[in-house]
């Protein structure tokens, strides 16, 4: 969560140690193309759903390891 600075990092740190999906949220347009552009897959949620709701549905059940980078205490739950 989160594509910032930090969150873009990661993304590209992840895809460097060869990781095969990487799904990204983020709500700024601009941060979802750069981290598309770095080959993130970017969690547009449906209308009623949550990031967390997409997730799972786009990944059959989760991923394996999350990072929550926006600094932002309501995301945690």
């Amino acid at each position: 969560f989160g594509l910032g600075p930090i969150g873009l990092l990661i993304v590209e740190a992840l895809r460097a140690a060869g990781a095969s999906k990487i799904y990204a949220v983020e709500l700024s347009p601009e941060r979802q193309a750069k981290a598309e552009e770095l080959g993130a897959i970017v969690v547009r949620p449906e209308e009623g759903e949550t990031a967390v709701e997409a997730i799972h549905r786009l990944t059959n059940g989760g991923v394996d390891v999350s990072y929550e980078v926006t600094g932002v205490p309501v995301v945690l739950g």
